[in-house]
Order: structure tokens, then C-alpha cells, then sequence
């Protein structure tokens, strides 16, 4: 069975106790239990050293557990040592994938990311010039040819190298649309990145890098409702004359019509992942509201309810326990407290509970 695990803040001694006794009063045998370390976005929380967490792994975590380790990632801001575009990456991922060696993590998760800055949008004094200049979006880029060549591409390329020099399992994380909608309803307040978000850009990835079997796929479930929820519509109002312009106009950039359809349900996407034998990480979570342009931002990290969505979540869970063992299974539920994760454990509770149910 796979490894059923919770986050915790990598620095946060209290919160690797309190997690571990969680895990050991929930999770039934034959699952294995895990946890993955978040080392947190740069620019929300000081990243923990690599000194401090392997100390804290070493102490607070049984040895029997699976880790799972998540690099910091950028959330708000732009900087080349986060961006898949900029050689200065390889340097942030070589550091994590010691870390990762050191305290014999299964898997690294990565954000690869490609962010660029709205081409409109104003300089930021708390924003290297530099970087600010370097990081904008291009008009060219509008045409997937030239995004592809110039941005995805590139990435592709750091990537193949990074993975060519370990033997650590890389756990690519597919994306939301759009980045940092749960901060900002303005176009021109949000960043942008052309790959790893659609169905078809995540199966682009995976086929690239087909003859790598230490790169695979964390797939986020909420992240991947958000793009659901929010492609469909147009999918089905626009049909045919969904364009490029339309998808500027909505508040989108780096989202090509001729490149995705209709997004398939969640258990379609997870049993591809499965066959394929890439399916790393899971990071289970309900999302709500998609974001809409100048209105509404979008919610992510929600607990799993008794509706359609937890239904289908609860679904892929157990297909995924039962037909991929090597695959690390983490509640990514967003708590107020985490030194009393409710939410977290209500969702642990449902799907044991309709693991024994005998009306699947």
C-alpha cells in the first residue's frame, strides 16, 4: 500500500511530534506513513537550513517513515535561482537534492517554474531592476512556437541536466491558473508561467522526459480542479473560436487554445499517471472558488467534503493506494493551527472510512 503522510513546516520541531502521533493513530496497516517537509516559499517564512532539518529528521522522525521533501519555491516575486529559465537554478536545486540525500528522502518535490512578470506591469522597488527587466512576459511569447523554443524548452534542458546528476527522485508539481490568484484579482498584480498546468502540458512534460526514470510527477489535485474549473466554461461557451485573444481578455497569459481541450475528470488524469508508472507524489486537497478576472481570487487547500468533488477525490485515493504502492500520498489541507489540524484529520478519517465501507 502506498505511504499516507502529512506536511509539516520543515523548522517546526513541535509540529514532526505532533504530526507522527496523528499518523500513528490514524493510519491503518498495511499503509506506510510519511511526511513531507516544506521548506516553505521564499518570500513567505526564512528557509530552514539544511543543518536544522536534518537534526529534526533525525530525531523526530521513526524510521519506518517515508519523506517526501518540498524545495522553497518563489510565490509572489521573481528571482533567477526559482526560475527554470536561469542557469543560477541549478545551484537551489543541487542544495535541496543534498538535503534530500542527507536525511534519505524518497522524493524532492520542485516547483518548475517559469514565471515571468504581466509586460504591463509597473516597476516595484522592492524588485531587483535587473531581475524585474529580465522576468517580463514578451509579446512574441503569445504564440506558443516561440514560448515553447524560448522559455519551455530551456527549462527542459536545466532540468535533463539537474536529473542526469542524481539518483533522487524528482517530483515535478503541476501548477493552478492563475499563479498567485488567491493573492491578487488584477492581470497585471499576477505571474505568469506557459507550461505544467493543463492535462495536455502535464503529458507534454512526462513524454519529454521519458527516459528519465527519476523525474515524475507530484500532481496536486486541487491545482489541477482550479485549471478544470476554469478551462471548461470556456471550452464549452467558445468552442472553436476559443483563441488566444479571448484568453488575454479573461486575465490569462501563456494559455493556448489550440494546445488543451476539455480537462478530463481527475481519475481519468490519475490512472494515465499510473500506467505510466510517473505518479511520484500526491497532494490531496479541495479547491473552491476559481479566480475571475478584477472579481473573485481562488481558494485552494480546502478540506475534503461529502460532495462531488470529495466523492471523486475519495474515488482516485483509493484507486491510487491500491494500484500504486510506491506512490507517497500527502494531506495538503490548509490549517489555521497546526498543532491542531482538524481538518486534516476529519479528511484522514473519511477516507478510511470509505476505504472499510462495503457500499464503494
Amino acid at each position: 500500500m502506498s505511504a499516507i503522510g502529512l506536511p509539516v513546516l520543515a523548522s517546526n520541531q513541535k509540529q514532526y511530534k505532533y504530526v507522527v502521533s496523528i499518523l500513528n493513530d490514524l493510519v491503518p496497516k498495511p499503509f506506510r506513513k510519511g511526511i513531507q517537509l516544506y521548506r516553505g516559499g521564499f518570500d513567505r517564512e526564512e528557509p530552514a537550513t539544511e543543518r536544522v532539518i536534518s537534526g529534526i529528521v533525525k530525531e523526530e522522525v521513526p524510521d519506518d517513515f517515508i519523506i517526501n521533501l518540498h524545495a522553497p519555491f518563489i510565490t509572489k516575486t521573481v528571482l533567477p535561482e526559482y526560475n527554470f529559465t536561469s542557469e543560477k537554478v541549478k545551484s537551489m536545486v543541487s542544495k535541496n537534492i543534498s538535503l534530500a540525500e542527507s536525511i534519505n528522502a524518497r522524493s524532492l518535490t520542485i516547483h518548475f517554474n517559469t514565471l515571468f512578470y504581466h509586460p504591463e506591469r509597473l516597476s516595484d522597488p522592492s524588485i531587483p531592476q535587473i531581475d524585474f527587466d529580465l522576468f517580463k512576459w514578451k509579446s512574441k511569447w503569445d504564440s506558443y512556437p516561440f514560448v515553447k523554443k524560448e522559455v519551455i524548452d530551456v527549462a527542459y534542458n536545466i532540468l535533463k541536466e539537474i536529473a542526469e546528476s542524481t539518483k533522487i527522485k524528482i517530483s515535478v508539481e503541476n501548477m493552478p491558473i492563475p499563479l498567485i490568484g488567491d493573492i491578487h484579482k488584477y492581470p497585471m498584480s499576477l505571474v505568469y508561467d506557459p507550461k505544467l498546468n493543463t492535462y495536455e502540458s502535464i503529458i507534454e512534460f512526462l513524454e519529454e522526459f521519458s527516459n528519465f526514470k527519476n523525474i515524475g510527477l507530484c500532481f496536486d489535485a486541487a491545482h489541477y480542479k482550479l485549471v478544470q474549473v476554469t478551462l471548461n466554461p470556456l471550452v464549452k461557451e467558445y468552442g472553436n473560436n476559443l483563441n488566444y485573444g479571448i484568453m488575454k481578455s479573461k486575465g490569462f497569459l501563456g494559455l493556448y487554445p489550440e494546445r488543451f481541450s476539455l480537462q478530463p475528470d481527475i481519475n481519468t488524469v490519475v490512472k494515465r499517471l499510473i500506467s505510466k508508472n510517473v505518479l511520484f507524489d500526491l497532494q490531496v486537497a479541495d479547491a473552491g472558488k476559481k479566480w475571475i478576472k478584477d472579481l473573485q481570487l481562488l481558494e485552494e487547500g480546502l478540506p475534503m467534503y461529502n460532495n462531488d468533488f470529495g466523492k471523486e477525490l475519495l474515488k482516485m485515493l483509493k484507486y491510487t493506494v491500491e494500484n500504486s504502492p510506491d506512490t507517497f500520498v500527502s494531506f495538503d489541507i490548509e490549517e489555521r493551527d497546526y498543532l491542531n489540524r482538524q481538518n486534516q484529520i476529519n479528511s484522514l478519517k473519511m477516507f478510511f472510512n470509505y476505504l472499510s465501507s462495503k457500499n464503494l
